[in-house]
């Protein structure tokens, strides 16, 4: 699920919210959560589709592809 942070997993589904991690990692390793209304979510993806992505974005990481994933390049 997408949202104005990123991309981020779905820990339950409620009537008008999501719970996903904390947007902290502090927070979030703690096992904290944030509920995020209906109204923010900005894009959605299967479990199957973030888990090959999720793998696709370490291969690259790993291969080095020489790409600088910070916005604008890093400028």
């Amino acid at each position: 699920m997408r949202f104005r942070y990123g991309w981020t997993e779905v820990r339950r589904v409620n009537a008008k919210s999501l719970t996903i991690p904390h947007i902290h990692d502090q927070l979030a390793a703690h096992g904290h959560t944030w509920l995020l209304p209906y109204d923010d979510v900005l894009g959605r993806m299967s479990a199957e589709d973030w888990a090959t992505a999720q793998q696709r974005q370490t291969q690259q990481r790993e291969e080095g592809d020489g790409r600088d994933d910070r916005p604008n390049g890093g400028v």
